[in-house]
C-alpha cells in the first residue's frame, strides 16, 4: 500500500504543481530543523521518516520538471513529421510583386 506522501506527491504530479511540491518539501525542511533543535526526546527516526518524504517529493518535483504539459482535448495533436509550410509567395526567394 502506498504511503500518504506518496499519494499526495502521485496527486501533484497529475496537476503539473510544482509550486504545491515546493511548498511541501520546505515544510518538510523546516520540520527537520525544528526536530534537530529539540534537546531531551530522540526523533531520529521521525526526521528519518521525513528525509524520506523529501526523496519521495523531489523525484515528483523531477517528474513534474521533465513531463511536458498536457494539451487541452480541444487542440490538435503536432505531427513533428510534417515540414511546416512556408508563408505564401516566399517560395524560393520570389515575392508576390
Amino acid at each position: 500500500m502506498a504511503g500518504a506522501i506518496e499519494l499526495i506527491v502521485e496527486g501533484y504530479v497529475s496537476l503539473r504543481d510544482q509550486a504545491a511540491l515546493d511548498e511541501l518539501r520546505t515544510q518538510r525542511r523546516k520540520l527537520i530543523a525544528d526536530l534537530n533543535a529539540c534537546t531531551g526526546i530522540d526523533c531520529t527516526s521521525t526526521i528519518r521518516q521525513i528525509e524520506e518524504d523529501i526523496v519521495v517529493i523531489e523525484a515528483g518535483l523531477a517528474m513534474v520538471s521533465r513531463t511536458p504539459p498536457r494539451r487541452e482535448s480541444s487542440e490538435e495533436p503536432a505531427n513533428p513529421a510534417l515540414p511546416t509550410p512556408p508563408a505564401a509567395g516566399l517560395i524560393n526567394g520570389a515575392s508576390n510583386e
